[in-house]
């Protein structure tokens, strides 16, 4: 019988390939270096009437922000404008991103992408998309016989 030598490091293939495949789905990784993209964080919900999708998008305005929604897929896309200082500056830390996002999200068949309505405020972006109204919970009222 032959031993082979525990590594732990065995999995790194597998996160490539995981990475990999998020990257086709969702777009380049946020941790890319060297792109002029960003990846705003995202929030989605669901309550009884709806699925909310949040993005947080501070700094961004608002006519730079693209909603739509086509074949089930709520795409969210945007630039945020770079404003550096030239003159007579010198940045020492510089971690704020900036340039284009897209962010997708597969919808549900549930959902009613004619009742969909997108709002921003305090530099949140909020998609809502009511669920059609059969899939909406109902209550059932039981009858004492």
């Amino acid at each position: 019988m032959t031993l082979a030598k525990y590594d732990p490091f065995r999995i790194r293939g597998l996160q490539r390939e995981l990475d990999n495949l998020m990257e086709e789905f969702f777009g380049r990784s946020p941790l890319s270096a060297g792109d002029s993209r960003f990846y705003p964080e995202m929030d989605v919900i669901e309550d009884d009437k709806s699925v909310i999708v949040r993005l947080e998008v501070p700094g961004v305005d608002r006519d730079k922000i693209k909603v739509t929604l086509e074949n089930g897929v709520l795409t969210i896309s945007g630039t945020k404008e770079e404003v550096r200082e030239t003159k007579d500056v010198q940045y020492h830390v510089c971690e704020r991103r900036f340039g284009t996002f897209t962010r997708k999200i597969a919808l549900a068949d549930f959902l009613n992408p004619e009742k969909t309505e997108a709002s921003y405020k305090d530099g949140i972006l909020e998609v809502r998309v009511e669920k059609r109204e059969e899939a909406k919970p109902k209550s059932i009222d039981v009858k004492v016989k």
